[in-house]
């Protein structure tokens, strides 16, 4: 059976959410967001725009679950001294200079 396209966008929704998915829960404000990660609301916009941090928009305004937020902390902390980093300090070393 074929379902509409906006019946199959919200079944796969849906599924990539998982069972636990609690469509209630908490939603988190911008400025609530920066005082939980101690930065400031220009950040969060910032990363809004970049498509950084997981948000929605409710009518216009910029909304956050909770729970997604918290799955993106645990993603992307940061485990000591990242591998990136240490190849671009590296590069940026001039040529004939040990470290």
């Amino acid at each position: 059976m074929n379902f509409p396209t906006y019946i199959r966008a919200h079944t796969r929704t849906r599924a990539r959410r998982g069972k636990n998915h609690n469509p209630m829960e908490e939603l988190l404000t911008v400025q609530e967001v920066s005082e939980l990660l101690k930065v400031s609301v220009w950040t969060i916009r910032t990363w809004c725009s970049q498509k950084y941090i997981p948000y929605f928009k409710l009518r216009g305004a910029v909304r956050f679950r909770e729970s997604e937020v918290e799955l993106w902390i645990k993603k992307n902390v940061s485990r000591g001294r990242s591998l990136h980093r240490l190849r671009i300090e590296t590069a940026m070393v001039p040529e004939g200079i040990e470290n």
